[in-house]
């Protein structure tokens, strides 16, 4: 079981310098962490930190949270670190408006039109990326990654035109 989530995490840090680890697992999993798999997943990025050699940084949880505990962050070893606003933010799951750690909740019809503008913006932006500019092995392996996420995309087309025509 550790393995995946080994695998889950390389994925996320291929992407990002710095990573909270129970965001990159609810995003995996496509839903909200019961609290025995949020104890898994920390005891996995313990283990994850040590094999991959990267760095594990505890930032503790907002105040009002109702505790002392400590939001793990998996980094990179070129990640910068001194921006504590920063990691503060990555561990609430609020930078780059991914918005705040919740549970799911709200109309299915709203989450997946979300979704949608979501991917729609992201393929907007690759319009002006320079892929020539990125290094062969990393653009293979983006590649790679990308048609997994094509697929994933595929199959949510089919099921909602499947929805549309069953109404």
């Amino acid at each position: 079981m550790s393995m995946r989530w080994f695998a889950v995490f390389d994925q996320a840090l291929r992407s990002n310098d710095v990573i909270a680890v129970w965001r990159v697992v609810e995003q995996h999993l496509d839903r909200a962490l019961t609290r025995a798999e949020l104890t898994a997943a920390r005891r996995a990025a313990n283990r994850y930190a040590v094999a991959a050699k990267v760095r594990i940084i505890r930032v503790p949880e907002p105040a009002g949270s109702g505790g002392i505990r400590t939001i793990p962050l998996l980094a990179r070893l070129d990640a910068n670190l001194d921006d504590v606003e920063r990691l503060n933010a990555i561990a609430a799951g609020t930078i780059a408006g991914q918005g705040h750690r919740r549970r799911a909740s709200g109309d299915v019809g709203e989450r997946a039109a979300k979704v949608v503008s979501a991917v729609a913006t992201a393929a907007r932006r690759t319009r002006r990326l320079p892929v020539a500019k990125v290094d062969a092995d990393r653009a293979a392996a983006l590649a790679d990654e990308l048609a997994g996420a094509l697929a994933v995309l595929h199959d949510l087309e089919q099921r909602l035109r499947t929805a549309s025509t069953e109404k």
